[in-house]
């Protein structure tokens, strides 16, 4: 699989990965908001629910193996932060996770905040996150 298009930099509330085949592989809902940082209100990016497309699952005929596509849904993040930083607001990310997701999005580089479901990249750690993205993909191409 070649490297995933982000395709959404416009202001509706969905973003979404497709394949070089143009085929959904990630999708999320978003909205832009106010993000409460340290007792600060900034402008960011909210990502209220994200998921990879359920056809990312493929058996091969005849076989025990189950093939994953990985990726997609780190560069719906990367997309998101990268949309975050050019519309100015620093590449301040916040998502809003269920306990089973909470650590794909550590790994991910979001940080825990004061609030139980709350995950954050901050315009101090959106480059560092963004930089570690790229180096994974590099060790370890997107399927």
């Amino acid at each position: 699989m070649e490297a995933l298009a982000f395709s959404g930099v416009n202001s509706s509330s969905y973003r979404g990965i497709t394949d070089n085949l143009g085929i959904l592989q990630a999708a999320a809902i978003v909205s832009i908001e106010q993000i409460e940082i340290e007792t600060e209100l900034k402008q960011g990016i909210i990502i209220e629910s994200l998921t990879n497309a359920p056809w990312n699952v493929i058996e091969q005929t005849g076989q025990d193996i189950i093939y994953k596509r990985k990726g997609a849904a780190t560069s719906l993040i990367e997309g998101i932060i990268g949309e975050s930083q050019a519309r100015g607001f620093g590449g301040i990310v916040k998502v809003l996770t269920i306990e089973r997701a909470k650590e794909f999005y550590q790994n991910v580089g979001f940080r825990e905040t004061d609030y139980s479901r709350e995950l954050i990249v901050t315009e101090y750690t959106a480059n560092t996150v963004l930089s570690e993205i790229k180096q994974r993909r590099q060790l370890q191409p997107l399927d």
